[in-house]
């Protein structure tokens, strides 16, 4: 298991910029991230964490857990993202 903390800011400069302390794990192959004061439903608060990317099934995809009253995720397969897939258009 790996902890990784970091800090994300607001990219929108029409906005007041903002910083968001962010925490990354590393764990069992998979990665999940825990932004500060966001969580999921069954887990303490500031113990949570909210997004994972992982491999299922040989997939990489994107699991977030969007509704802090849901168990459910939302889930965002990465496949059609992969490089091999572009289409090289000759001119």
């Amino acid at each position: 298991m790996k902890k990784f903390n970091c800090k994300i800011k607001e990219q929108n400069s029409d906005v007041v910029s903002t910083n968001l302390k962010v925490k990354i794990l590393s764990e069992n192959g998979k990665l999940w991230i825990q932004p500060e004061g966001y969580g999921d439903k069954t887990s303490a608060d500031g113990h949570g964490y909210p997004v994972s990317l992982e491999i299922w099934q040989g997939k990489l995809r994107l699991v977030i857990f969007d509704d802090i009253e849901s168990e459910i995720p939302q889930i965002i397969e990465l496949e059609t993202a992969k490089e091999s897939n572009r289409v090289i258009r000759e001119n």
